[in-house]
């Protein structure tokens, strides 16, 4: 069955006849279709269906809902945990030692104390 043209343009019938679009083409991308949907609505089930072991009450809680909570709390123990390194760091610090007293001259005092007993030793 031939569809008539206007302005030169063909119908999507004929030129998908002309393509190659054949009707066994056409059950792949049906078939292709269904697959897509069905892992779509098992990753759906998954996500928003109970978990095996839930009992329908007031409780109920989906696999989301679970996860979202258990993120809730790590969120709140590791910023309680960053709050106290952050008061912790707000501490004053010790007073630098004096003036006349720097690392290096203890650094000098050890090395002097390893070599009185390798002497000995």
């Amino acid at each position: 069955m031939e569809y008539a043209t206007y302005n030169g343009a063909e119908t999507i019938d004929i030129a998908n006849r002309q393509k190659g679009v054949g009707t066994v083409k056409r059950w792949v991308y049906v078939a292709i279709g269904g697959l897509l949907g069905a892992a779509a609505s098992v990753v759906y089930n998954y996500l928003f269906g109970p978990a095996p072991e839930t009992t329908f009450d007031k409780s109920y809680q989906s696999r989301l809902d679970w996860a979202l909570a258990e993120g809730e709390k790590a969120a709140a123990s590791r910023e309680a945990e960053l709050r106290a390194q952050f008061e912790a760091a707000k501490q004053p610090r010790p007073p630098a030692p004096p003036v006349g007293e720097s690392p290096e001259v203890s650094r000098k005092d050890a090395k002097a104390q390893r070599k009185e007993k390798d002497k000995e030793g």
